[in-house]
């Protein structure tokens, strides 16, 4: 089995979250257990080829060149390669490796299949070769939402309700749109504790954490402002429900944007 500790701390741990989302998504779409672990180990395995790609080329901040993107769309077929020939106990987690780069209208690589936008397939859509797997389009998924969630050397991690936003733009053309509003339904966008600017109202420009959260109310939670407009702390911190000032909106901060010195507890 391959080594996803030893390519680097990054891929290791995106490897370890795509699964672990993947396998939360798989089973929201009830999935039986067979396929969940297929899902799983396709998830875990899906980046395996990358070892083989210049890390220069995998970490660069601007655009890649046509040479180089070449040499990235290459990996999932090598992956793929490499998998298939474990001793694993079926051929669909090589597949997830192999498409989880394909997209929805195929424009995708590397063999442009194509999706259907949701979770249900006929018995012939499933046996079309020019249609991607299920598990394939659940893994791509959480694919792009942990990559968005997690530092890079060219960009820190990004808030949850900026990562919603893309991943629900994407959602049609490139993802799979029932996986990922079963993922919007599933991940809240401002989960308990985490850091929050809010935008309108007579509270704008304070800061605060989310301190409760209801699951019929993923997108409004309740909060505790601590930080007045001027960045100082209150004496007396603010509990707002969303739930009921629907009018006030928020934004979540970025890890690198959090005050998180501050040691609040929720």
């Amino acid at each position: 089995m391959w080594p996803v500790g030893t390519h680097n701390d990054y891929m290791f741990q995106h490897s370890v979250d795509v699964a672990v989302l993947g396998i939360l998504l798989g089973r929201r779409a009830g999935l039986p257990r067979e396929q969940l672990h297929e899902l799983a180990l396709g998830c875990l395995l899906h980046d395996l080829a990358k070892m083989y790609i210049d890390q220069a080329i995998l970490d660069k901040p601007d655009k890649l060149t046509p040479e180089e993107f070449d040499e990235i769309k290459k990996y999932p077929q090598m992956g793929f390669e490499l998998i298939r020939r474990m001793p694993v106990f079926s051929i669909l987690p090589a597949h997830v490796a192999y498409q989880h780069h394909e997209r929805q209208d195929g424009g995708g690589y590397p063999r442009g299949l194509i999706g259907n936008n949701v979770l249900g397939r006929s018995l012939s859509e499933r046996m079309n070769p020019r249609r991607m797997l299920l598990i394939a389009e659940i893994a791509a998924v959480a694919d792009v939402y942990s990559a968005l969630t997690s530092d890079r050397p060219y960009r820190p991690a990004m808030p949850l309700d900026r990562v919603n936003r893309i991943v629900g733009e994407m959602s049609g053309e490139h993802l799979n749109a029932e996986v990922v509003l079963m993922l919007q339904r599933t991940i809240p966008m401002f989960p308990v504790g985490h850091w929050v600017e809010v935008i309108t109202g007579t509270f704008h420009g304070w800061r605060g954490v989310v301190s409760a959260l209801s699951p019929d109310a993923l997108y409004h939670p309740m909060i505790r402002l601590l930080l007045n407009d001027r960045g100082h702390r209150v004496p007396n911190p603010i509990e707002l429900d969303l739930r009921i000032y629907d009018d006030l909106k928020i934004q979540g901060l970025s890890p690198s944007e959090a005050p998180f010195e501050l040691g609040v507890a929720v």
